[in-house]
């Protein structure tokens, strides 16, 4: 679609003073692949629709996330006042003890259900928060920008800022002006 000069200018204007409603008619819709942990964390952002797949209806599969590279780290500091480092000694040891009690409430989690007969929805509660889930996310513009500015920071969990990159690349393809505006204005949802 071709815009006209005065509207090029309009989207930095209406971003810079904080003329924020235009941006909630468009609307994201995504899948999201990932640890329940990070869906929890994801799920904070109330501004948005979160629909996850139920393994009360949908069969279990059995994917859990082992960090890796810079997601292995260790918390340094007092809470609310911490930083992360980077943890390198110990990478194999900790992949093989993430492992094991992976496989462990996996096992229990079959025995529940296939060995008893209990029903999923009360034998998923021996399931880690590693266990990768998926939700459909419904997001209008500025609250996206609101969850970018916030989980594409430095300081933000490691592993959801990964996906927020990778939103972000969605949002600067799909609104490139309004994307642009975001920037120039410091990266703050209007």
């Amino acid at each position: 679609e071709k815009l006209e000069k005065e509207d090029l200018k309009l989207i930095p204007f209406l971003m810079k003073h904080k003329h924020g409603t235009p941006f909630e008619a468009a609307w994201f819709q995504f899948l999201i692949k990932c640890p329940i942990g990070v869906a929890r964390e994801w799920q904070r952002h109330r501004m948005s629709s979160f629909n996850e797949i139920s393994t009360r209806y949908v069969k279990l599969d059995p994917v859990f996330y082992v960090p890796q590279g810079e997601a292995i780290r260790e918390q340094v500091g007092k809470p609310g006042h911490y930083t992360f480092v980077h943890l390198a000694d110990y990478n194999e040891e900790i992949k093989l003890a993430m492992d094991a009690a992976y496989e462990f409430s996996q096992k229990t989690y079959d025995r529940l259900v296939y060995g008893f007969g209990l029903a999923k929805e009360v034998a998923r509660n021996v399931l880690p928060l590693g266990l990768y889930t998926e939700f459909y996310y419904s997001v209008n513009a500025r609250s996206l920008m609101n969850f970018l500015s916030l989980r594409n920071a430095e300081n933000a969990l490691y592993e959801i800022r990964e996906y927020a990159k990778a939103l972000e690349r969605i949002f600067a393809d799909q609104m490139s002006i309004t994307y642009e505006a975001f920037v120039q204005n410091g990266r703050i949802a209007p």
